[in-house]
């Protein structure tokens, strides 16, 4: 609603229906308007002259504000007012008949009836339309007006008064898959289980709300946090339980995302605001619970401002390579490196992709910013062959990426036209970009593979696992993920898991590398020691600029 007519709306609101004070200061203008009116008839001759007309003034206010009720005794009232004891002219004193004050009564009434009735059915109808736009059609459940409302009345209260105002959004991530495996039939249904199951949950102190079509909240004011966290959880372990659509059960995976008021002048909207920032958050982090922080707050208002630059970034060469050296962990011998994009802001300087990947795998500038790092890396591979240089670069191809056979298609025919020996071109990927759509990573892995690229899978070990795509699809080198490597001396479960994934390598007939965890010569002989060929860290070197790394080539006491 526009600023423009929220004071109209407003003054609406408060005066259609009055009551209390209200209806006591309507009531009083309508007596005022009754004597005055009155007084004007009489003072002015009478009955006679056309100012008793000023009479359906106050009887249209009052069936306006009291309906066929307060219309009717209004009317009575100025007829009365304006009958036996008012002459018809005050000059020369002459009485009004009964029949005229009489049929003046009978046309007061017909407006007060007809104002009245109209003013009820249009009140009913704002009501009827107030009611649908403060709930979910489909659920009935309120929806973000109501919630924008609930937290405004609390919040106006003073602080003493109102006690702790906490706030959970519940987002349902696996919505859309839901609707693309069953209809958005199923949409409608889930949502009316998901209702009336909130609904058998529900305690005095808790309200639910439907904000959008998989967005739900819950609010309390004037409860402890632990204790609402702790309702929060009773209840997201009960939508833990599946529901059904044509019977096929089905499960709903959620992240919650609190925030509490502390007093600290948050408005209704900015509470909202932040508790979505940290659903959001534990979205991404594939957290169930997680509780706002600013850091979030600043994070997502700094990507979401870079990601609106970063088109331009694409075309002024503010994107640079950085190449991270890869060795040999038996001979030592530098056998290549990853490639790596870093943004030299204007503003805020050298910028890891850590900023700016994650928001722009989102739109449609993933393509071109995936384009650009191709191309880059593809060069550096061009020049280090008119170099006699015969190392390997691997180039980072996201989920997106995968499913973008447009892009596959340009990426062989740039190996192509820049004369690449495909087998110096490695492509790493992550597990979820293959159990996202296994059909499509398949069909993109084989084609590349047909090429003689090699193939890498990224940060195994930080989720799926699975070695059946690993005998599957034509995958030669496993990347052990940072987080078993950093703590790999101090950490028995870590040990554990890196020898089982060279184990299984090796029975796989595949290379192996340590990611981005090789911080120091321990780390690098341990390794060593347990059969991984490959590492990569900090203690071979930090990620170079291209200049750099070429410096560093030259310098280096590891063998080229």
């Amino acid at each position: 609603m526009s600023p423009e007519i929220l004071p109209v709306y407003s003054f609406i609101e408060n005066w259609r229906n009055p009551k209390g004070v209200r209806s006591v200061i309507v009531a009083s203008v309508v007596l005022l308007l009754l004597t005055t009116i009155t007084g004007i008839v009489f003072y002015t001759g009478g009955t006679s002259f056309a100012w008793l007309h000023l009479m359906y003034m106050p009887i249209i206010i009052a069936a306006v504000a009291f309906r066929i009720r307060g219309g009717v005794v209004t009317a009575l009232a100025a007829g009365l007012l304006l009958g036996p004891h008012m002459p018809l002219n005050v000059t020369q004193g002459i009485p009004q008949e009964t029949t005229n004050w009489a049929i003046r009564i009978f046309f007061f009434l017909i407006p007060a009836i007809l104002t009245g009735l109209f003013s009820g059915w249009l009140n009913k109808q704002i009501d009827i339309a107030r009611q649908q736009s403060l709930y979910d059609p489909q659920t009935n459940l309120p929806n973000y007006l109501s919630l924008l409302d609930f937290l405004e009345n609390i919040l106006k209260k003073p602080a003493h008064l109102r006690g702790r105002v906490s706030l959970a959004i519940i987002i349902i991530s696996n919505l859309q898959q839901i609707i693309d495996t069953l209809s958005y039939r199923s949409n409608n249904v889930l949502s009316r289980q998901i209702a009336e199951r909130l609904r058998t949950l529900a305690k005095p102190q808790l309200k639910f709300y439907k904000l959008q079509s998989n967005i739900l909240a819950i609010a309390a004011s004037d409860i402890e946090l632990h204790r609402f966290i702790g309702h929060c959880h009773q209840i997201t372990q009960n939508l833990k339980n599946p529901f059904h659509f044509e019977g096929i059960p089905v499960i709903i995976n959620m992240h919650v995302g609190f925030f509490s008021n502390e007093d600290n002048g948050e408005t209704a909207d900015e509470m909202i605001q932040k508790a979505s920032i940290a659903a959001h958050f534990a979205e991404e982090q594939n957290l169930l619970y997680t509780s706002y922080n600013k850091s979030f707050d600043n994070n997502s208002v700094k990507r979401l401002s870079l990601l609106g630059t970063m088109k331009e970034a694409l075309t002024a060469d503010e994107l640079l390579l950085f190449l991270q050296p890869k060795v040999e962990i038996a001979t030592k011998k530098i056998i290549g490196a990853e490639a790596l994009i870093r943004w030299l802001h204007p503003q805020d300087g050298l910028l890891s992709p850590e900023m700016f990947v994650p928001e722009a795998e989102k739109t449609w500038l993933i393509h071109p910013l995936s384009l650009y790092a191709i191309k880059a890396g593809l060069h550096q591979l061009q020049h280090w062959k008119k170099a006699g240089r015969n190392l390997k670069l691997s180039i980072n191809l996201t989920a997106h990426n995968i499913q973008d056979r447009n892009l596959i298609a340009e990426l062989i025919r740039l190996i192509e036209l820049y004369n690449i020996d495909a087998a110096n071109l490695e492509i790493e990927i992550t597990e979820r970009s293959i159990i996202t759509d296994m059909k499509t990573a398949a069909d993109v892995l084989h084609s590349l593979k047909n090429i003689g690229t090699l193939i890498s899978i990224d940060d195994f070990g930080s989720g799926y696992s699975s070695t059946r795509y690993l005998q599957s699809l034509p995958i030669d080198t496993v990347k052990i993920d940072q987080s078993l490597v950093l703590n790999l001396l101090s950490s028995s479960l870590n040990t554990s898991l890196v020898k089982n994934i060279l184990s299984v390598a090796r029975d796989l007939n595949m290379k192996t590398v340590a990611a981005e965890g090789v911080e120091s010569q321990k780390i690098f002989d341990t390794l060593g020691e347990m059969g991984c060929d490959f590492a990569q860290g900090y203690y071979i070197s930090k990620p170079l600029s291209e200049m750099e790394f070429n410096r560093w080539l030259d310098n280096s006491h590891w063998k080229d």
